[in-house]
């Protein structure tokens, strides 16, 4: 079960971009603040739709606050948590950026953060840089 869109007073910023008309490159950045609730071990909280006829193009993460004891989250989709980021630190103030393959399209889905402990202090800011493209897989 992933925790759902607007269900929790977790995250604050663009949850639901729109997709351009134009093939372009777009970054969508949220926070989630696990101070505002408690979030159990290994229950995925949705950050944002990945738009239609988009791909990752890359994912920056940067621990706000680090929860004070042991945690380490994933940042993945809905049907892949950890698709994007595996096992990050959240007990120390990073920074970390991944460019996943090129060639990865995905449908329309979820862009989550499943973090791997209990959460109750964290705060954890998420960039999502998606790159429109019409054209077929591993174009742009």
């Amino acid at each position: 079960m992933v925790l759902s869109l607007g269900s929790r007073n977790l995250v604050t910023g663009v949850q639901q971009p729109h997709e351009p008309s134009e093939d372009r490159t777009f970054p969508v950045g949220v926070e989630i603040d696990f101070s505002n609730e408690f979030v159990a071990a290994d229950v995925p909280v949705a950050l944002m739709i990945h738009p239609v006829n988009c791909r990752v193009s890359n994912v920056f993460h940067a621990v706000r606050t680090a929860e004070g004891s042991t945690m380490t989250y994933d940042i993945g989709t809905d049907t892949d948590a950890d698709a994007y980021v595996d096992g990050a630190d959240g007990n120390a103030s990073t920074l970390g950026s991944v460019q996943p393959a090129l060639d990865r399209l995905e449908t329309q889905g979820l862009i989550t953060v499943t973090p791997k402990n209990n959460a109750e202090t964290m705060v954890l800011y998420v960039e999502v840089e998606f790159t429109r493209t019409t054209n077929s897989l591993g174009s742009a």
